[in-house]
């Protein structure tokens, strides 16, 4: 019954150990200088600690006298909320490049886009250009060839209608029409000239003052100096005249020598002025065309 109390005081003072250690490591709350002044300090048990004389008081663990955790640091919070706003300017950074990259590509494959386009158009009208060139001087070459074709075919037939007598040249067939147009109109034609019972020189080619180049020929009646004809054509054959030249046969000798003096003209085809005078320049180279 003795020994309680000694028990009792052993666990008191132990108890009292601990909280003093935990007081000592953990910081006491401000208190208020009103209160710390209305209450004291609670006064030790002196009956306590002289009773335990006899039985040694057993000290703290360590355990029971850790001391208590510091509190972690509170900068860390602030700091990453730093890096948050870094890391999204870094990202805005890099899609802004990016989409510059993007828009200088696209622009380049416009330009070249655009480059291949143009040289394509020049191209294009290049290859138009000679090919217009090379279809020009082709119909140019052909136009030539088929003029010197057409001059070369319309010399070959004036060299077939030149050189040959009159009366053989109205004989070709070509000429059968334009040689009974001169004479359509008349009422009445020598018969020597409708039946070509005549004697004739060769055709030639002249050219008249108005500068177009006839054929033109002359014929007279068989055995008879006193009668001629003189036919002109153009060297397309497509008009022709012709003038008769009579000699009054009474005149005799006298008549054959001075023709231009005495001689009748009978023009046929209706000639205008222009290819009267080309007649009259022919007869006028005739030596024999004398006045």
């Amino acid at each position: 019954m003795n020994q309680n109390p000694l028990l009792i005081a052993v666990l008191l003072s132990g108890l009292i150990a601990v909280q003093l250690a935990k007081a000592e490591d953990a910081p006491a709350p401000p208190a208020s200088p009103a209160k710390a002044q209305a209450t004291p300090a609670a006064p030790v048990q002196p009956a306590a600690a002289q009773a335990a004389p006899s039985t040694p008081t057993q000290p703290a663990t360590p355990a029971q006298a850790a001391p208590a955790q510091p509190a972690p640091p509170q900068a860390q919070p602030a700091k990453q909320s730093i890096e948050k706003p870094v890391e999204k300017a870094d990202d805005k950074e890099a899609q802004k490049a990016e989409k510059q990259q993007r828009d200088v590509a696209e622009r380049a494959e416009k330009e070249r886009l655009a480059r291949e386009k143009s040289e394509k158009q020049e191209r294009e009208r290049a290859e138009k250009a000679d090919r217009e060139k090379a279809e020009r001087e082709e119909k140019a070459a052909a136009d030539k060839q088929a003029k010197a074709d057409k001059k070369a075919k319309a010399e070959e037939r004036e060299n077939a209608f030149t050189s040959v007598p009159l009366v053989d040249f109205v004989k070709q067939p070509e000429m059968k029409a334009p040689w009974g147009t001169i004479f359509k109109s008349e009422y009445s034609i020598p018969a020597w000239i409708q039946s070509l019972d005549a004697d004739s020189g060769p055709t030639s080619q002249i050219t008249g003052a108005d500068g177009v180049t006839y054929v033109v020929g002359a014929m007279s009646k068989a055995n008879d100096p006193y009668d001629r004809l003189i036919a002109l054509f153009t060297s397309d054959h497509k008009k022709q005249w012709a003038l008769g030249v009579t000699i009054p046969v009474g005149l005799g000798r006298e008549g054959l020598l001075h023709p231009k003096k005495y001689a009748s003209l009978r023009w046929y085809g209706h000639p205008d002025l222009t290819v009267r005078k080309v007649f009259t320049d022919y007869l006028d180279k005739d030596p024999s065309w004398k006045n």
